[in-house]
């Protein structure tokens, strides 16, 4: 990912692919933070980050919608959140988060989010 760090702890990761070849993942820049990304077959990049940073990209269905964590500043506590393919965000917590959050989310082609 153009922007990532080359630091340890740092670089790219991708998580996901869907069925027209886009890739979803997250890279850390040498500040230490964490973007999500989506790259498309054609090798362009989309970066996002809600809150300044600290987003991770697990999961990317065949419309294009993305799941993933996100760090909330307020809390301090991983939640969860779907983008869509037009780049809207819908944050979540799981329903019985003891603080930690929820990790890996996925998501099926119906836009539900595991």
């Amino acid at each position: 990912m153009p922007g990532a760090g080359n630091a340890s702890g740092q670089g790219t990761v991708a998580y996901a692919i869907n069925s027209s070849g886009v890739i979803a993942g997250d890279f850390s820049d040498s500040a230490g933070n964490a973007y999500a990304f989506i790259r498309a077959p054609d090798g362009t990049f989309t970066a996002f980050g809600l809150y300044g940073g600290q987003t991770l990209a697990y999961g990317i269905n065949d419309k294009g919608a993305v799941s993933g964590t996100y760090l909330d500043p307020n809390t301090n506590n991983w939640r969860g959140y779907k983008r869509t393919p037009t780049g809207k965000f819908q944050t979540f917590d799981p329903s019985n988060d003891n603080g930690n959050g929820i990790f890996d989310p996925g998501i099926n082609n119906g836009s539900t989010v595991v």
